[in-house]
């Protein structure tokens, strides 16, 4: 949300008052507008915060803002927005958000937060909180939530046994966790062996992977996982039906990681959907795997079963995400560069076409004077972050997944609309506790977030006022504390949006 303008109340209250009719001298609300409010319902490109991080699932779309909290919008199958909402199936768009909204707390408390990472599956997400433990919420039925059941969460629940962990993935049905001791965990979906535990049993809570400790990085795919090393090599293991393990075979499993052969020097990696991409220190980009839809990028129509170079592709500098039969890549001049399946226009040139797109091509421009810095094709729709910390989306928008306020395809990157929402009348509630200390209760009705700053002096410049001490989020605009001590005459509260 935007700074959109600044409200004061100043409560003056008198200690020894025992007549709680009297317990509030002065309320007064005053508008100290900076800018013009905005109309209800309008809408910006410019979030609440930067955008820092975005995964695309299964046609919903989620992102990580530099304050911490995390935002969802498209199908709210099985609950995946995190909004205490669910849409009973992909035929309706019941429950189904058109505009991103954040994910509420665990038990539908408050709002998630101190979120540091995050990652989306096909119907479930994944956030990493500060504190190192992992928390979940939408589909379960393959048990890739991690908490113990396969009951569906509509709100975040933590992932079982999980902490001191530094990185996150579940881009298909299982999921990936490491913890700072360098291990590696997983849980979920298992028929492939994409677990890493040398069976093909699913797991309801967390389980360690055999032999593999200290990766750079992880990456979870559909019937693979994958590990990029410190040393520029990669792990694979899982099940090779179209040559997803890059050992050379079309048929194969290894249900314990091992080393992709003649890969090297690779800085970036990704196990994708089904095509695995890597980012090579030259600046070339390698993938392998299925690749009858051109999603290899290699001038071919067909599987392969060792590492191939995406033709035409130099100095680049992010390989991103793969997705369902398409996918995507920056170069150093930061042009983004798509390649595959283009039925929906998720290669964003600005066309959408049944013939497939077997070498890369450019991306429409952006428009917004900024340059992207990540780029992923995850579900039928892509998603690039820019400089400025705007997301970007273009390809299918069956379910609102493109976050534009609209359920119509583009062919072109378009920006992802935020709500502005205006202060509205801020409710205060006062009551005395029993150590002689006043307990307010401030709600603003709509839910918009805001924040409560205290000074003992209205000279003082809004600079010099500080946080009011002690609050808590009741629910999603509703903040509660206590903060005036019985010896002090008068305190005064300014409540600023956001």
């Amino acid at each position: 949300m935007k700074r959109t303008g600044t409200f004061r109340i100043m409560l003056a209250a008198d200690a020894g008052l025992k007549d709680m009719t009297k317990l509030v001298r002065i309320i007064t609300l005053l508008a100290l507008a900076q800018a013009a409010l905005p109309a209800a319902g309008q809408l910006t490109n410019v979030p609440p915060a930067p955008v820092i991080q975005a995964w695309g699932g299964g046609r919903h779309t989620i992102a990580l803002l530099a304050d911490g909290s995390v935002w969802d919008w498209g199908s709210d199958v099985s609950g995946k927005l995190g909004d205490n909402n669910v849409s009973p199936s992909y035929n309706v768009t019941n429950g189904d958000s058109f505009l991103p909204v954040r994910v509420h707390g665990p038990g539908n408390f408050g709002y998630l937060t101190n979120v540091m990472a995050i990652s989306a599956g096909e119907g479930h997400n994944m956030a990493l909180k500060a504190d190192g433990t992992v928390w979940t919420w939408g589909w379960n039925g393959l048990a890739q939530l991690g908490d113990g059941t396969t009951n569906d969460a509509h709100t975040p629940v933590q992932v079982v046994g999980l902490t001191n962990v530094v990185a996150i993935s579940g881009r298909g049905y299982f999921c990936l966790a490491q913890k700072s001791d360098g291990t590696v965990w997983s849980w979920g979906w298992n028929q492939y062996g994409q677990l890493g535990i040398n069976s093909l049993n699913t797991t309801l809570v967390p389980v360690q992977i055999l032999g593999l400790t200290n990766p750079a990085s992880i990456s979870a795919g559909y019937s693979i996982g994958l590990a990029l090393m410190s040393n520029g090599t990669v792990e694979v293991w899982g099940t090779s039906k179209d040559g997803d393990l890059g050992e050379g075979s079309l048929n194969d499993h290894s249900y314990v990681p091992e080393v992709v052969n003649g890969l090297s020097n690779v800085v970036t990696a990704s196990a994708g959907f089904q095509n695995p991409e890597v980012l090579k220190s030259d600046g070339t980009i390698w993938m392998w795997g299925y690749g009858t839809w051109g999603q290899l990028g290699n001038s071919g129509l067909t599987n392969s079963p060792v590492p191939v170079q995406v033709t035409g592709l130099t100095n680049m500098i992010f390989a991103g995400p793969t997705g369902d039969r398409d996918n995507c890549a920056i170069g150093a001049d930061h042009t983004v560069w798509t390649w595959g399946r283009n039925y929906d226009g998720q290669l964003g040139n600005g066309t959408a076409s049944q013939v497939f797109q077997d070498t890369p091509v450019q991306t429409s421009p952006f428009g917004n004077g900024a340059y992207p810095v990540m780029v992923q094709t995850p579900d039928w729709h892509s998603l690039a972050l820019c400089s400025d910390g705007t997301l970007w989306a273009w390809g299918s928008d069956d379910h609102g997944q493109l976050g534009n306020n609209s359920t119509n395809e583009q062919w072109s990157p378009g920006a992802v609309m935020w709500r502005v929402v205006p202060p509205a009348t801020i409710k205060i509630a006062a009551g005395k506790r029993p150590d002689g200390s006043f307990q307010l209760v401030f709600t603003n009705n709509p839910g918009a977030r805001f924040t409560v700053l205290t000074s003992t002096s209205l000279l003082l410049p809004l600079s010099q006022w500080t946080p009011a001490s002690g609050v808590t989020e009741d629910y999603p605009g509703q903040f509660q504390f206590t903060d005036m001590p019985a010896a002090s005459a008068q305190r005064y509260y300014r409540v600023r949006s956001p």
